[in-house]
């Protein structure tokens, strides 16, 4: 079986590297399986990753077909066998949530039908505009319950032990995105019935009282629902904090589910979410969403999904912060991996929108390795088709995904089976660092004692309630500040040669190795890290804190603590004009430099 340790993977206890490429069957013909698999494993692939689409498979509540018997596209039994038979390992993603533009996100239509009441409503009783369910719903656990005693004994068979080469299970898919994107928390009356039970949980009575001067059995529905006014800082902290508590039940019961039904002996993954145009600046949000669930020396470990498209000198700094940060959450030994690396051109609207040089795809596997990450999978290897359901939907084309009969026009192999430009760069790399794979199953990068410091919680910004003017006002000074060293001091260092790491400065103590530290800084931040902060300098720790000097705490009040370790006064804030500008002014050992534009 996957073992993991000391920040490598083991399989037969000898450290190994797993490139994967994801094929979706239920795209493709059955014919069309085996030539896909010959270009897979022709460019030094040695994994199969691919989701398995409830939503297609139980179509009709109840009628679970996973052999084909009534369309041959279902047969993911064959297809786990033919990629064993190719001696291929197996990394499989069945839900229930998938995304990859499939209807309702590969939820079927009849959950929505039978359970409406799991549809969650968002801010001031706001129509969902995503397909998000409460995940902890009684109805929807049950449903997603007998999904998996199907799919999850089908597996149970293809694990290690039984002779198998399933090696590894995502559980759901980018949990809590949709709700972050569309800034629609789940608040159906179960969400917010368990949100009172956790207050009253995390607080004594008193520090309720005084944190939320309000009836809570009565009054927390509205308040919740319409969070403004004196309390609306600390309610969007515990919801935030709250809704961290529920993925981490969340994923344990899915695990549990899959335990039950005989899949062991693997490792189960969680995805992480967040990049965007190109970008890394919001993939942090994604990690502190799910920190807590992969936060135990257990079998869950996680994985990042990046998406950057070209690789240029305005962005590489993103690209190594978001594995860089990632890893840093990652204890216990457990390695870096990315479960969604994109290899493709970025033309996912089949309209020329993206066209990235094929040498980009290459510098970002390079990165990756080079930075200790021992899992990629190329998301996505080939495209196919979206047959149509059955019986119409009244949707408008009655398919089963979103972007019409093609589907994955971007990757390395389109739709057609033609191979893009973007192919033979991918396949060198590839065979060269599989070619010298043991070594690179087992590398390190040999860090300088120079820290990013990443703070979970400055990214816990993503349900914003539009009148919470005084939440807002902290959301958009974190927004401001808290990726601010990501295009000066980080950028400059990485482009001297420094090796730096990052490290959890919200939840992690700094040590004495830790001689540099750069953080990006708000004007808030927590009293115990501001204190962390200041006796790591008093200790002799080198600090450089760009943005703004915090002068209150996470709940908006006044805390002071670290400016005056620093022994700093705020006065202003300035803002340059056309007719004011503003100047960084160097003294004492920098005297020498030039004077900088701020």
């Amino acid at each position: 079986m996957l073992k993991y340790a000391d920040k490598q993977f083991y399989l037969d206890g000898k450290p190994v590297l797993l490139m994967a490429g994801e094929i979706h069957y239920y795209r493709l013909d059955p014919s069309e399986w085996q030539p896909r698999i010959d270009e897979l494993k022709s460019a030094g692939f040695n994994t199969v990753a691919t989701y398995i689409p409830w939503v297609c498979h139980e179509h009709v509540e109840g009628d679970i077909d996973l052999t084909g018997k009534y369309n041959e596209r279902h047969n993911i039994k064959a297809f786990i066998e033919l990629c064993e038979a190719n001696d291929l390992y197996l990394f499989l993603r069945p839900g229930p949530f998938i995304m990859a533009e499939m209807k309702n996100d590969g939820i079927p239509h009849w959950v929505y039908k039978k359970y409406p009441w799991i549809i969650p409503s968002g801010f001031d009783g706001q129509e969902a505009t995503t397909p998000t369910l409460d995940y902890l719903a009684p109805d929807f656990l049950k449903a997603v319950k007998n999904w998996y005693h199907a799919i999850m004994t089908l597996i149970s068979s293809h694990i290690p032990s039984k002779g198998g080469k399933v090696i590894g299970i995502q559980l759901d898919n980018e949990i809590g995105m949709l709700s972050w994107v569309s800034n629609r928390p789940d608040l159906t009356d179960h969400v917010i019935r368990q949100f009172g039970d956790w207050l009253k949980e995390h607080y004594d009575a008193d520090s309720l009282k005084k944190r939320y001067p309000i009836c809570l059995d009565t009054e927390l529905p509205s308040f919740l629902r319409s969070p403004k006014g004196a309390a609306e800082i600390a309610l969007h902290h515990d919801l935030g904090l709250f809704m961290r508590c529920r993925f981490k039940k969340y994923v344990h019961i899915l695990r549990e589910y899959a335990r039950e039904f005989g899949v062991i002996d693997v490792l189960y993954f969680v995805n992480i979410h967040g990049t965007g145009g190109g970008r890394g600046f919001t993939y942090p949000i994604g990690v502190s969403q799910l920190i807590k669930t992969y936060e135990e020396p257990d079998d869950i470990l996680n994985g990042s999904d990046v998406y950057f498209g070209d690789f240029k000198i305005y962005n590489f700094q993103d690209m190594y912060l978001c594995n860089s940060i990632t890893d840093c959450t990652n204890h216990y030994g457990k390695p870096l991996s990315t479960l969604e690396f994109n290899l493709g051109d970025s033309n996912f609207g089949d309209n020329f929108n993206g066209r990235d040089m094929a040498s980009s795809n290459d510098f970002k596997i390079r990165l990756s390795i080079a930075q200790g990450n021992k899992f990629l999978n190329d998301y996505l290897f080939c495209g196919g088709t979206n047959y149509r359901f059955p019986d119409s939907l009244d949707d408008g084309n009655d398919r089963i995904a979103t972007t019409g009969e093609t589907h994955g026009f971007a990757a390395p192999i389109g739709p057609t089976g033609i191979k893009s430009y973007t192919y033979p760069r991918m396949k060198r790399v590839i065979r060269q660092f599989m070619a010298l794979s043991d070594k690179h199953a087992s590398c390190f990068i040999d860090y300088d004692p120079v820290y990013y410091g990443f703070i979970p919680d400055y990214y816990m910004t993503e349900y914003s309630y539009e009148q919470a003017v005084k939440c807002r006002e902290k959301y958009n000074n974190l927004q401001e500040n808290r990726n601010i060293a990501w295009e000066s001091s980080v950028r400059a260092a990485l482009l001297m040669g420094t090796k730096l790491n990052t490290i959890d400065v919200q939840n992690c103590n700094l040590s004495s190795g830790v001689k540099g530290l750069i953080i990006s800084s708000s004007a808030y931040m927590a009293e115990h890290l501001q204190k962390k902060l200041a006796d790591y300098m008093k200790e002799g720790g080198s600090l450089l804190l760009q943005g703004q000097l915090p002068r209150y705490n996470e709940l908006g009040e006044a805390c002071t603590l670290l400016a005056k370790a620093i022994g700093a006064v705020h006065l202003t804030k300035a803002k340059p004009a056309m007719r004011h500008q503003l100047s960084i002014v160097p003294e004492g050992p920098v005297g020498d430099f030039p004077e900088g534009d701020a």
